[in-house]
């Protein structure tokens, strides 16, 4: 029954521009009752992501099986993108990159900290090192984005704000202290940099 319903889809789709519309506007619509429109299916935060994985399931991975038949057995992305953790800028969208295209890494200001002999801030470090060299990685792009709070929190005084966005202890022994080359002495433009809501993709060959 399901492939002769198949087949007759397909014809259908083929005769018409309306028929093709109609039948994208009914699929849609038993899409949305199977994955969240429905009173029996549940709701809530959490529930969201499920639906929002079958509806990657369906739109994506079922569309392009060669692709993901491919990844099964490695990746081979051209580029590593350092983007911020800021729920606003995933590069994935901004970017416009499939699955498979990018190795990625995000923290707070898409800070990229200075090389240590100890290795003491191994994380960014490392995934550069697996990118370059295991990966041959082809571009690494540096992604910044306006009014971002770890920028502000490295080039805002405490004169300047009055209060730092960053508990003591992580301005002291953490998240500030990886970045105290950017702090001393504070670069002129800095300031003038982060009130002109300027923001940057920097990259390299």
């Amino acid at each position: 029954m399901a492939p002769k319903l198949i087949d007759r889809v397909k014809e259908l789709s083929k005769s018409s521009h309306d028929a093709a519309k109609q039948l994208e506007v009914t699929v849609s619509d038993l899409e949305k009752i199977h994955f969240g429109g429905g009173s029996s299916v549940p709701k809530g935060p959490m529930a969201k992501l499920g639906r929002g994985f079958q509806t990657f399931k369906v739109n994506v991975y079922d569309k392009d099986k060669e692709l993901f038949d491919k990844l099964k057995s490695g990746q081979s992305p051209k580029y590593m993108v350092i983007a911020c953790s800021d729920s606003r800028v995933d590069p994935a969208i901004i970017l416009g990159l499939k699955v498979g295209d990018a190795f990625v890494v995000r923290n707070i200001a898409n800070l990229v900290p200075a090389w240590e002999p100890k290795c003491g801030n191994p994380s960014v470090a490392s995934a550069l090192e697996y990118a370059v060299k295991h990966l041959h990685v082809e571009h690494i792009v540096v992604v910044g984005h306006r009014k971002c709070g770890g920028i502000e929190a490295l080039v805002v005084t405490e004169e300047d704000k009055g209060t730092q966005l960053f508990s003591a202890t992580l301005s002291r022994n953490g998240w500030r202290s990886l970045n105290r080359r950017a702090l001393l002495p504070r670069p002129l433009w800095a300031k003038r940099v982060w009130t002109s809501n300027a923001s940057f993709v920097r990259r390299s060959p």
